[in-house]
């Protein structure tokens, strides 16, 4: 049953995975691959790294059955977790491949894992893996693996120059990651983010920001257990703030894809993609040194004070905080500017306008016109 149900792994399907190894207990799991294999996958597919990678670990230390859809199980969980980089990838979608009947329900994921390692590692016969692995989810309505394979089929048209067709696989993509079952789901990440960077492109920012909102919130199920995801949405997520002008977007992206880029011992393509989406966006983060985290609006009533002669103490009395609370608020507005010193904050906040230089007026904070989620936290 467990084996049966895995591969496309909707909300139910989850739970009645994990309910079903809690009932044969965690004891029972730790001595068989095929539960173990499970519970990791269970954990890639809702972002819980700790459990994928952790089971993932039980998973390589166990004998194999030899039955052909556990050997699926193990290669697809593996395949995700990459701990050999992108050429473990193609090898674990290889060996899957190789022991399954056609109509098994672990092909289509082993087809659209062997396709993007393919785009990665820059094989001339990635697009026919890509185009495989579509036509077989469509025909197993294998959604994971379709609503994936869709968009990177996309990134790969994209790079060809070929983007008219590019726009309709992202639109594909959409129609299929946009499925509530799925909405929640790693595999509808790369979408959301391909669709805001095409729209930002297109200058839809409306659009594009709407889509890029969504494929920030499914950052959090993209990480440490699918890392070579993770840089692909992190990249996705940069090109379109480039062209939204959004520098915290931008550095937290390229933070994380950078992270998560040391995970992959061999990353192909993608260590070249995160050099260049950093060359590229660099006169603009050289031009706005901000940070990933805004200031609140408590934390700018503070600002000022700090470029006084008051002490901690006597700022705190002026604004009728406590010694602590003021500390507290300045550690964080130190941490935000990337600073460790009172002096290092003035000069930075001088040079980003948050307050007033000598002689010249007071501050009056952020103007109208401006992004308020540019400025204030909330």
């Amino acid at each position: 049953v467990l084996v049966k149900i895995a591969p496309d792994m909707t909300d139910a399907q989850i739970d009645e995975i994990v309910e079903l190894i809690h009932v044969l207990g965690h004891d029972e799991a730790q001595g068989d691959r095929r539960l173990a294999d499970l519970l990791s996958l269970a954990g890639i597919m809702t972002g819980d790294e700790r459990c994928a990678t952790d089971w993932g670990r039980v998973a390589y230390a166990l004998p194999p059955s030899g039955e052909p859809e556990e050997e699926a199980a193990f290669r697809v969980m593996r395949g995700h977790l990459a701990p050999e980089g992108i050429g473990g990838v193609l090898d674990d979608a290889a060996a899957g491949l190789s022991v399954l009947p056609a109509n098994s329900r672990w092909v289509p994921p082993l087809l659209m894992m062997q396709g993007t390692a393919a785009v990665i590692a820059s094989r001339p016969d990635a697009a026919a893996i890509l185009d495989e692995a579509i036509h077989v989810a469509r025909e197993r309505e294998s959604l994971p693996a379709l609503a994936l394979s869709l968009a990177e089929r996309a990134l790969l048209a994209h790079a060809e120059g070929r983007v008219v067709h590019a726009r309709e696989l992202i639109d594909q993509a959409m129609a299929v990651a946009s499925i509530p079952e799925l909405v929640r789901y790693p595999q509808s990440a790369l979408p959301f983010a391909l669709r805001a960077a095409d729209a930002a492109q297109r200058g839809r920012l409306d659009e594009s920001r709407t889509a890029l909102a969504r494929a920030i919130g499914l950052g959090g199920v993209v990480g440490g257990s699918m890392p070579w995801l993770a840089v692909q949405l992190r990249l996705a997520i940069a090109r379109t703030a480039v062209v939204l002008g959004d520098v915290a977007v931008i550095r937290r992206a390229l933070d994380e894809a950078t992270r998560f880029l040391s995970l992959l011992p061999d990353a192909g393509l993608l260590s070249r993609q995160v050099d260049a989406m950093t060359d590229s966006a660099s006169s603009l983060l050289e031009r706005t040194p901000w940070s990933p985290r805004p200031l609140t609006s408590a934390e700018l009533r503070l600002l000022p004070l700090l470029a006084s002669h008051l002490s901690l103490e006597h700022v705190g009395a002026r604004l009728h905080l406590s010694k602590n609370t003021v500390k507290t608020q300045t550690a964080s507005i130190y941490r935000k500017l990337g600073v460790n010193s009172r002096t290092d904050a003035v000069d930075q906040a001088l040079s980003l306008g948050l307050i007033a230089g000598p002689g010249s007026p007071p501050n009056p904070g952020p103007s109208p016109s401006a992004r308020p989620d540019a400025m204030l936290g909330t």
